[in-house]
């Protein structure tokens, strides 16, 4: 047996009610089958993933034999509009964390982005 490990990277936007401050979520509509009654007292946070950032998100990417850790957690090597104020000793972490940093200050105040690191650990 060998231990797997898979790493899940990706930027995601958090959406709200518009206008609302956080941690307020979005009203999801519920439904309770055994009732037959419905409401949309109960909340939920929308969470999207945004592509372009990560080789997980590319189409040519095989899970199954990519190895994540060895390819800077999948971050691609791309510039960023924020660039031009980075220095050129500016590692590609640093300038990914630059311009979410820069995305959050200029997002409306119902959104946000996030950068989630999901991980699974088995053995097959």
């Amino acid at each position: 047996m060998f231990s797997l490990t898979i790493w899940f990277s990706f930027l995601s936007v958090v959406g709200a009610i518009p206008g609302a401050q956080f941690p307020h979520a979005t009203p999801a509509p519920y439904y309770d089958a055994r009732s037959n009654s419905g409401s949309h007292s109960k909340s939920w946070i929308n969470y999207t993933a945004v592509p372009g950032f990560f080789l997980q998100d590319e189409a040519t990417t095989v899970p199954s034999t990519f190895d994540y850790t060895q390819w800077n957690f999948g971050l691609l090597n791309r510039t960023y509009p924020t660039d031009s104020h980075a220095s050129k000793n500016t590692s590609q972490w640093e300038r990914f964390e630059k311009y979410v940093t820069s995305l959050n200050k200029n997002s409306k105040k119902n959104m946000n982005y996030k950068v989630l690191f999901m991980g699974r650990h088995g053995e097959r």
